[in-house]
C-alpha cells in the first residue's frame, strides 16, 4: 500500500532535445530487485512503492520519497518539432491515518524532472514535490519539473479539461517581460539592459515575427505586439507571447476582421479607420517596440505633467524620434540616457531608423519584417526617410461601420480608453495627424461621417 500526505510515485528523468524514441514500461508489481527503478527515501513493500516512512509515532508531514525510472525521456523532437506526448496509469492509496487527523492527500503521483535532480537535503516538509527548498517558488531552482496531478479535489488552478482546448506551451522564462527592464526600475526583477542585450532582443523579435508572417504555412497576424508581451529567457533571448488576439491569414490575402484590437501607442493609424489588422500593422507595432528599446521611453509620455491639465498633452514616441531625425540630433538626444556612451553608434542608428521606417504613418511605405531584419543584420542599406513625419491619409470602407473599445496604460502609467467609429453612406476621405496630442481630421467628402478618438 502506498500511503502518506504527499505521493511522489514515479519520476521520469527528462533530457535536452534529441531525436525522439518511444519509451514504454508496465509494472504490475514493484520489488526491491527491480533494476529499472531507483529509490530515494522510498522502498518497495508488498508489491507497491512506499513513499513515506509511515513509522509508528513519526510525523508523516515531514516524510517524503520518490522513485525514478532509469531511462530518460526527451521532451522535444527537433526533427518533427513536436512535444512528447505520453499516457500514464497509476493506482495509489492515501493512508486513512492522515485523513483521520484532518489532513488531505494531494495524490501527486507522477512528474517529470531533469536528469540528475536530487531531493534537497534540508526539506522540513514534503511540499513542492520535494524538488524545491522551503520558501522557494516552483521552478526557481535547477530542479525544474512538470507535474501531472491525480487527486479527488477540484482546484481553481486546475487546467481546463474541455475537449478541443488549444494551449501554448512555453519554456520557463525567468527574466519576465521586456517592459519590466525598460521602464520599471524599482521592480526587484528589473535589470539595466546593456546595448548588446537590447540589439539581440530587437533582432530576436524580428526573427520571430518573420516566422509568423512569412515562414509558417499561414500568416499569423499577432495584433498586440508590445514590450509587455515580449518575454525574456535566462539568456535574454526574446520570445513573443500572448497570442490571444492573433489571427490566421492566407499569405496572399489580407485580414478580413473588422474588430479593432490592440494597445494604444502601438496601434497602427489605419487600424482605427479600417478595423483590419495586417502584417503592416504588426510592423508598425514592431517599430514602436524597437524605438522603446533604443530610447528607453514609453510609446507616449505626458508633456508638462506639473502644469494644469489643459496645458498637458501626450507626446508620441514616433513623433519625438522623427523630430530628432529631422534635426540631425538622433544619436545625440535619442539613445537611452542610462546607457551613457556605452553603445554601438552604427547599430543604434540602424535600430532607430528602422524603427521609424516600420512606424511610418503610411502602411504601404513600411518595410516587410524580412527587410527590417536585413537592415539590422547590416545586409541592406538604411532606408531614406523624409525629415518630417508624414501625415497619414486614409479611406474608410464604403457603407460600413467599424467600432471598438479597448483600454491602455501607455501614457503616464495611467489608464485610458479609445472608442472609435467610422460611418459613411459613401466613401469618406480624410487625413489624420495623430502626433503629438490629438486626432485632427479634415474631410474632402460631401457625405457626413464621424470619427471619435480619445487619447
Amino acid at each position: 500500500m502506498i500511503s502518506g500526505l504527499l505521493l511522489l510515485l514515479l519520476l521520469i528523468s527528462t533530457t535536452i532535445p534529441s531525436p525522439t524514441t518511444a519509451l514504454s514500461f508496465n509494472f504490475t508489481t514493484f520489488t526491491s530487485s527491480n533494476q529499472n527503478i531507483t529509490y530515494e527515501q522510498a522502498f518497495a513493500a508488498e508489491n507497491s512503492i512506499q513513499l513515506t516512512r509511515n513509522l509508528l509515532g513519526s510525523d508523516l508531514n515531514i516524510s517524503f520519497g520518490r522513485a525514478t525510472y532509469r531511462s530518460p525521456l526527451p521532451l522535444y523532437d527537433p526533427n518533427s518539432r513536436n512535444l512528447t506526448d505520453f499516457r500514464t496509469h497509476f493506482t495509489f492509496s492515501i493512508s486513512s491515518q492522515i485523513q483521520d487527523a484532518g489532513g488531505y492527500g494531494d495524490g501527486l503521483a507522477f512528474f517529470l524532472g531533469p536528469v540528475g535532480s536530487r531531493l534537497p537535503p534540508d526539506l522540513t516538509n514534503a511540499s513542492s514535490m520535494g524538488l524545491t527548498r522551503d520558501g522557494q517558488l516552483l521552478n526557481t531552482t535547477a530542479n525544474r519539473f512538470v507535474a501531472v496531478e491525480f487527486d479527488i479535489f477540484s482546484n481553481e488552478f486546475d487546467p481546463p479539461t474541455e475537449k478541443r482546448e488549444l494551449l501554448l506551451v512555453y519554456e520557463f522564462l525567468p527574466n519576465g517581460s521586456l517592459d519590466i527592464h525598460l521602464f520599471k526600475n524599482k521592480d526587484v526583477n528589473s535589470l539595466l539592459l546593456t546595448w548588446e542585450m537590447r540589439y539581440k532582443i530587437a533582432k530576436g523579435l524580428a526573427a520571430g515575427l518573420l516566422y509568423l508572417h512569412e515562414e509558417w504555412e499561414q500568416c499569423v497576424v499577432h495584433r498586440d505586439i508590445k514590450s509587455s508581451n515580449i518575454m525574456l529567457d535566462s539568456s535574454f533571448n526574446a520570445k513573443l507571447g500572448d497570442f490571444g488576439l492573433a489571427r490566421l491569414v492566407d499569405h496572399e490575402k489580407g485580414s478580413q476582421t473588422t474588430m479593432l484590437a490592440g494597445t494604444m501607442g502601438y496601434l497602427a493609424p489605419e487600424c482605427a479607420t479600417t478595423g483590419k489588422a495586417s502584417r503592416e500593422s504588426d510592423i508598425y507595432s514592431f517599430g514602436v517596440v524597437v524605438l522603446e528599446i533604443a530610447t528607453g521611453r514609453k510609446p507616449a509620455v505626458v508633456v508638462n505633467p506639473e502644469e494644469e491639465q489643459r496645458q498637458q498633452y501626450a507626446e508620441h514616441l514616433t513623433q519625438w524620434v522623427w523630430d530628432l531625425y529631422g534635426d540631425g540630433t538622433l544619436l545625440i538626444e535619442g539613445p537611452d540616457s542610462r546607457l551613457g556612451k556605452d553603445f554601438d553608434e552604427r547599430e543604434m542608428e540602424r535600430l532607430m531608423i528602422i524603427g521609424l521606417s516600420c512606424a511610418h504613418p503610411h502602411a504601404k511605405f513600411r518595410p516587410s519584417i524580412r527587410q527590417a531584419l536585413q537592415v539590422l543584420n547590416f545586409e541592406a542599406p538604411l532606408p531614406v526617410l523624409p525629415l518630417s513625419r508624414p501625415v497619414a491619409t486614409y479611406v474608410s470602407a464604403p457603407s460600413t461601420a467599424v467600432s471598438s473599445t479597448f483600454s491602455s496604460s501607455t501614457v503616464g502609467g495611467g489608464s485610458s480608453s479609445m472608442d472609435s467609429s467610422v460611418e459613411g453612406d459613401r466613401r469618406s476621405y480624410f487625413s489624420a495627424d495623430i502626433a503629438p496630442s490629438r486626432l485632427k481630421v479634415s474631410s474632402s467628402s460631401v457625405d457626413s461621417f464621424h470619427v471619435a478618438n480619445t487619447f
